[in-house]
């Protein structure tokens, strides 16, 4: 019996976030349907090979390639040895009846956490208008997971964003800012819902504070140097940065773990910084989204310039301090009612505070986790599941 396939969009394979996104929609989309999730070629191994408990199948992803005259046949793989499962010439399957067929696909999934607005700018939110439309002329329904959106004050990035999101048949805002943006561009507000990030609803470690090493995790981002994360150009985010790892050595005593989120970008990062250098620190790199997860609900305490890195942590019960370049920080940080351990972008002296509050969770008066938060996330975000599954079933 022929298949309809569900295609999974725009995850990063050097992006932890974007992997830990990708492993909990593919692993809900198994859990709740019998839809078979099809995930484009082009991760590395290691990568893939973690992504999660069920099967899909990896295609080589072209103009082309993803949707068929409706025998398509896609090789088919499990969590451990699809890096090498990539689409296979129908001729070549006809006596391999073993292999599922795949009528065509008929939906496709957008996991990316943040492409439209303007600190992206319109070429940017041009690369997904062009996707969305190969993908419509072939009768796909683009469902937008939850994501943050805008602002949208550059008429060029606007009118592009508009385009494209209107191909959209569902688009979920994980906080309400992104929400109120979507609502200023996107004709039919009637496809637009609210949803926290459904990564935060995945368990990664124990959350029991009893088996916490003293140990702090730092996970920083590129981001808050391209993107200017604090408004005063003159404070410097990698000696901050060599700042907090002092303080936490010398005065509080703590091991110190720099987690690198993502293996582009953050890695060369970490090198021309001197963090990989230096022998008091362990700096961490993980393939696993999921281990990575549980890697931080061991830590006392996270600083996190990474918006997946504080979320991992704040959704685990684990104070994390957060530094900021985008409005998604600001709403992520509320969600968790920790709205005080977020460095704001016009901290002058953002050094001084970061201790102060690392002492201040050390010493029991800063950083509590909010249980009646983290439940209400879980069910918000299971609630949008069940639509989003609601959907996929639909011919």
């Amino acid at each position: 019996m022929l298949q309809n396939g569900t295609l999974f969009l725009h995850a990063s394979h050097e992006n932890m976030g974007d992997l830990l996104m990708l492993a909990c929609a593919l692993e809900e989309v198994v859990r709740r349907t019998a839809i078979t999730p099809i995930i484009p070629s082009g991760y590395n191994s290691q990568s893939i090979q973690c992504l999660p408990r069920g099967l899909y199948q990896q295609i080589n992803y072209n103009d082309q390639s993803i949707i068929t005259r409706g025998s398509m046949k896609i090789a088919h793989g499990t969590h451990r040895n699809a890096a090498s499962q990539h689409i296979i010439a129908a001729q070549k399957l006809r006596t391999k009846t073993s292999i599922p067929r795949i009528a065509r696909i008929n939906k496709a999934l957008d996991i990316c956490g943040f492409a439209f607005g303007d600190q992206w700018g319109a070429s940017n939110a041009m690369k997904h208008l062009k996707e969305y439309r190969r993908l419509t002329n072939k009768g796909v329904e683009i469902i937008k997971l939850p994501a943050s959106f805008g602002p949208f004050e550059d008429s060029g990035t606007r009118d592009v964003a508009r385009e494209a999101l209107s191909m959209c048949s569902l688009i979920f805002a994980r906080d309400r800012e992104s929400l109120k943006h979507l609502q200023s561009i996107v004709p039919d507000t009637s496809k637009l819902a609210y949803c926290p990030d459904y990564s935060l609803a995945i368990p990664g470690g124990n959350n029991d504070a009893r088996l916490r090493h003293e140990k702090l995790v730092i996970i920083p981002n590129f981001r808050m140097i391209d993107k200017q994360g604090f408004h005063d150009p003159t404070i410097n985010y990698t000696e901050m940065i060599r700042g907090v790892i002092e303080y936490a050595i010398s005065e509080l005593r703590l091991t110190v773990s720099v987690v690198l989120h993502d293996h582009g970008a953050d890695l060369r990062y970490a090198s021309e910084a001197g963090l990989i250098k230096d022998a008091r620190i362990n700096v961490v790199l993980m393939h696993d989204p999921i281990s990575l997860k549980a890697f931080i609900s061991t830590a006392t305490a996270v600083f996190s310039s990474r918006y997946h890195g504080a979320a991992n942590a704040m959704s685990q019960g684990v104070p994390c301090i957060g530094t900021s370049w985008s409005h998604k920080y600001e709403h992520l940080f509320h969600e968790y009612n920790q709205d005080e351990l977020l460095i704001s972008r016009s901290c002058s002296d953002p050094l001084t505070q970061i201790k102060t509050l690392l002492r201040n969770i050390m010493d029991g008066k800063a950083g509590l986790p909010d249980t009646n938060a983290i439940s209400r996330i879980k069910e918000e975000v299971g609630k949008m599941w069940d639509l989003v599954s609601s959907k996929l079933a639909e011919n």
